[in-house]
Formats: structure tokens, sequence, C-alpha cells
């Protein structure tokens, strides 16, 4: 069985309007989608709630991302992250990975959009986020 052959993968939302619960979340998430205004922001909540849907909705609504046959596919290379960072933790990783891809320039002049995924990181590591986000 291949992933597009999951219940889940076949009938996951792709579109912010799509969604279901969280009404007002996605409400504001349309509107970010609708102005270009995108904050850096932390979204928390309880494991299976919809929070890295959200994003990938998100980031769908914004024209980062795309589907076919139910798989996901980067409309422009390198603008879009979606990073599991719960392996990864310390500060090393914030300075050579995360600071590496945010600094780099693009050239489709929008933003680039890097989500990290179970975000849990050690004190120091969060202060070098912190400025990496400044």
């Amino acid at each position: 069985m291949s992933n597009s052959d999951l219940w889940v993968d076949l009938f996951e939302p792709q579109h912010l309007n799509e969604m279901i619960g969280q009404t007002e979340l996605v409400k504001a998430f349309i509107e970010c989608a609708k102005t270009g205004h995108i904050p850096n922001m932390t979204i928390t909540g309880a494991p299976g709630c919809g929070k890295t849907l959200l994003m990938k909705c998100f980031a769908t609504d914004l024209g980062y991302i795309k589907y076919e046959d139910g798989k996901q596919i980067d409309l422009i290379p390198g603008q879009f992250y979606l990073m599991d960072a719960s392996s990864d933790r310390g500060i090393d990783y914030v300075r050579e990975t995360i600071k590496r891809i945010a600094i780099k320039p693009t050239t489709s002049g929008m933003l680039r959009l890097i989500v990290l995924d179970e975000f849990n990181y050690k004190e120091e590591a969060q202060a070098a986020m912190r400025a990496t986000m400044q």
C-alpha cells in the first residue's frame, strides 16, 4: 500500500477552506494568505490537532506547493521548507542549517516559508533561533 492509498491521505484537506474545525484560526490564516502579511509565529496544540496540516494548506494557498495525485510538489524550489525539528535540537543545527536556509536570497520575490515541525529546542538554540527570525 503506497501513501496515496491511505484514506487519510486521499481525503486530507489541501486548502485552508477545506479544513474543518479551528474556525477562527483558519480564518486568520486565510486573511494572511489574502493580504500577504505573514508574521513570524508559533502554533501550539495537542498532537493530532492539525498544526502541520494547517501549515501545508497555508503553503498551498500562498502558491508555494501544489498536489498532484496526492503527492506534494514544490512550485518554487527552495521557498518552502517543512522541517522535522524533533531530531536535531541543538544550537549547531539552528546556526548551520536553519540560518543558512533563511539567509539565502530568494529569486521569486516571495518570502521563504520555513516550518519547524515539533520545535522543542534547548535554551541556547532558542536564542539563536530568535536572532535568526529577527
